[in-house]
């Protein structure tokens, strides 16, 4: 991982001006339902980060939620599920990248911890 980047959490603060599922146009509406649905999901602990490259194009991006709200048919109620991980562009992949988002998100267990302790 010699590239640099930055890796940005995304917030309902910050929303408006992040890609949603790498749709750059806000106008989109794509974007305007996804972004829509995240900010009603990030009430009930829904954690998002975007990963960006030096010169500011996204190619990575993790999205979980408290399995008791997980859209998936599934029973996790004592889970983090993960919605969606991605890496893009072919020079960063296999670059441990998608390893690096898990290991942040494994990080914010504890936080995600202490916002469910507020919602419930």
């Amino acid at each position: 991982m010699s590239e640099k980047m930055t890796m940005t959490e995304v917030t309902p603060d910050n929303l408006t001006g992040m890609p949603c599922c790498g749709i750059k146009n806000i106008q989109h509406q794509g974007h305007i339902e996804k972004s829509g649905w995240l900010k009603t999901h990030f009430r009930k602990g829904l954690g998002s980060q975007v990963m960006f490259t030096e010169d500011n194009r996204q190619f990575g991006f993790i999205e979980y939620i408290p399995g008791k709200y997980a859209w998936r048919g599934i029973e996790a109620e004592d889970y983090m599920v993960i919605h969606c991980i991605w890496t893009h562009l072919k020079q960063y992949q296999r670059k441990g990248y998608g390893k690096q988002l898990l290991a942040d998100h494994q990080i914010s267990k504890t936080r995600f911890r202490n916002i469910m302790s507020k919602i419930l």
